[in-house]
């Protein structure tokens, strides 16, 4: 993994003005990257990816990454996607309990 900061003048402006608008350094940075780098913005944060769209970023949230690969078979299992979401979570990915539920909902309805 390579760690990188926004350099066009453009992404560095993105990156000031979210930081002013209350968003935390890591989300204002990784937006502003985003930007820059023409990709795909993954968090799980509903600030951050409002903020991440107001810039017309595309966004992802990480539940739906995870169901990504759930449907093409990457988690074999209901019980591999929650053994990973788990997983992340222990890392240190904040998921709400009510947010984690309506990601296992959605698995289940997934299969």
């Amino acid at each position: 993994m390579v760690l990188q900061d926004p350099k066009e003048k453009d992404s560095i402006e993105v990156k000031d003005s979210l930081i002013d608008r209350g968003l935390g350094i890591g989300e204002a940075y990784s937006i502003a990257l985003a930007k820059e780098l023409k990709t795909i913005f993954l968090a799980n944060d509903k600030q951050a990816i409002e903020a991440a769209r107001d810039y017309r970023i595309e966004t992802r949230w990480f539940t739906e990454i995870l169901h990504d690969a759930l449907k093409a078979n990457h988690l074999k299992s209901v019980d591999e996607y929650i053994q990973t979401l788990n997983a992340c979570i222990k890392m240190g990915l904040y998921v709400s309990k009510r947010q984690r539920e309506r990601a296992i909902q959605k698995a289940y309805s997934l299969i």
